[in-house]
């Protein structure tokens, strides 16, 4: 039987079981309620109005034995509750108590013991499953997710459900976290810890396949790219760099949390690395700049040239999509082929290896019109020198050349070459994202700069809106330098669609 088979039979069969346990539960106190001396006196008191000249002589006789009786047989009391093993969702009111709202649309499932601001970070990359104490074993069995996160943060964020796990005060959250991890190994799904704030020495104990030291990096789409301090691209450039390793063994595991994170990134990771083939590996160099970076000072505004200087460093080397991606290539080893998440409210994508890409949202198709082979070879070679590679690059030539069977030179790129006529992006461009390519050389970091701006902004177009401004939402209409995929009409016409569109220049001056 397949394992997925294996899972869902136990637990139907947890769910019968539970169901009979209800049931005898209701019987035993409804006999109890029918033996109550609360119910004998409320019939005694009912008989005698119901027949005032018979009754009433006998009430006294009657209450006499009902008390007789209660003094001999002793107060009934009511049977203690059963523990229910497991929630039932078919239940409206065990519904009401559980969670279950799968945070962010595309990606891999992360359940995680998260705090708040994780989970805000990690939903712009993936899907994330917040649990929640009361819900956390139930949510763990029913949504097979793709991996167990587990951040230190979630212990000493204000806010967190999880506030204060791994304190001795709070032995009871411990308890519950222990029997989740117990759980997610059991279904093969590895459990990570990720070390982005100092906790408290219990939950490092526990027993985690994988320990990522240094923060979640910078949620970008949570960024405003004009408040971003002075000296965020040197500290990018000058950070200590994070490191993700194998977790030491069960009995080992309090060692190696009392070790710090030199030990954990270091030397922990060269052993697990010789007993498992699995070593610690070099995340990025942000460190800890992700905090300062985000907020920004006042004081330490910068302007547009600085701000695509740091844009292109975070959104390269210190964004949360890039530690993410970072750590799931060190959990889950080997090659992954690519798996299409279906859409939302469709359920979970194929589960081979990770169910998506932390980083597929970053993908873009760049489409140009070419007249002849010269063109092509030009706008092949400024694609192919683009910081940011192009996932494909689709020629449109006239309609005589494709009928020909034209093929430009395209050096190397994945190119598609198509007649220009009847082209219709929202049925051939097989990417996120679109970048229309200009006529000029728009400089190397063209389609690095306009994603930073989109991931920044989460706007459905980027652009020039021909003010000389950068980094502003604007009413438009904008030459297009970067399109989301389904978004078709004229650039005029977005405005009174409610298109959100998002200045940046496309100067080549200022892309160096």
């Amino acid at each position: 039987m397949p394992p997925r088979d294996g899972r869902r039979v136990a637990r139907l069969r947890r769910a019968l079981a539970d169901r009979e346990a209800r049931v005898a539960e209701l019987k035993q106190r409804l006999d109890a309620l029918e033996g109550s001396t609360s119910i004998q006196l409320g019939r005694v008191l009912t008989t005698a109005a119901r027949r005032p000249g018979r009754g009433i002589t006998r009430l006294p006789a009657d209450l006499y034995r009902l008390w007789r009786g209660r003094r001999v047989g002793g107060r009934t009391k009511l049977p203690k509750p059963q523990p229910v093993r497991q929630v039932d969702l078919s239940r409206e009111e065990d519904r009401l108590i559980v969670g279950g709202a799968v945070l962010g649309t595309s990606g891999p499932l992360i359940a995680g013991v998260l705090a708040p601001s994780a989970t805000a970070a990690l939903t712009g990359c993936a899907r994330v499953l917040p649990l929640l104490p009361h819900d956390a074993e139930l949510l763990l069995d029913t949504a097979e997710p793709d991996l167990l996160l587990v951040t230190a943060s979630a212990s000493v964020e204000p806010g967190s459900a999880w506030a204060n796990v791994g304190d001795p005060a709070a032995g009871d959250l411990e308890r519950v976290l222990h029997r989740v991890i117990a759980a997610a190994r059991a279904r093969g799904v590895p459990v990570v810890l990720w070390r982005d704030a100092a906790s408290p020495p219990g939950l490092h104990r526990l027993d985690y396949d994988w320990i990522a030291e240094g923060d979640l990096g910078i949620p970008l789409h949570l960024t405003e790219p004009t408040a971003l301090p002075a000296t965020a691209s040197a500290t990018i450039a000058t950070a200590a760099p994070a490191t993700i390793a194998a977790a030491a063994p069960a009995t080992g595991a309090a060692t190696a949390a009392a070790t710090g994170p030199t030990a954990a990134g270091t030397g922990g990771g060269t052993a697990a690395g010789e007993g498992g083939g699995r070593s610690g590996m070099p995340s990025d160099a942000l460190g800890g700049a992700s905090a300062d970076a985000v907020g920004g000072t006042a004081a330490g505004l910068i302007g547009e040239r600085e701000v695509r200087v740091a844009l292109r460093r975070i959104f390269a080397e210190g964004a949360t999509p890039v530690r993410l991606a970072a750590l799931l290539a060190q959990v889950v080893p080997g090659e992954r082929p690519e798996v299409p998440v279906p859409p939302e409210g469709h359920g979970l994508a194929v589960r081979v290896g990770v169910g998506g890409d932390p980083l597929a949202g970053r993908r873009v198709t760049v489409v140009a019109r070419v007249g002849d082979d010269a063109r092509a070879a030009a706008v092949a070679g400024e694609v192919a020198a683009q910081t940011h590679p192009a996932a494909e690059l689709i020629l449109l030539v006239p309609d005589e050349r494709a009928a020909a069977g034209a093929e430009p030179p395209t050096f190397g790129l994945p190119a598609r070459v198509l007649p220009e006529r009847g082209f219709t992006a929202a049925r051939t461009v097989r990417t996120p994202w679109m970048a229309p390519w200009p006529d000029a050389d728009p400089g190397p970091d063209h389609l690095l700069d306009m994603m930073a701006a989109a991931e920044c902004s989460c706007a459905d177009a980027v652009g020039d809106d021909g003010t000389g401004r950068s980094y502003a939402f604007t009413a438009g209409p904008i030459t297009p330098a970067l399109i989301r995929r389904g978004l078709d009409g004229e650039p005029a016409d977005w405005t009174a669609r409610g298109v959100r569109q998002y200045a940046v220049t496309t100067t080549k001056g200022l892309t160096r």
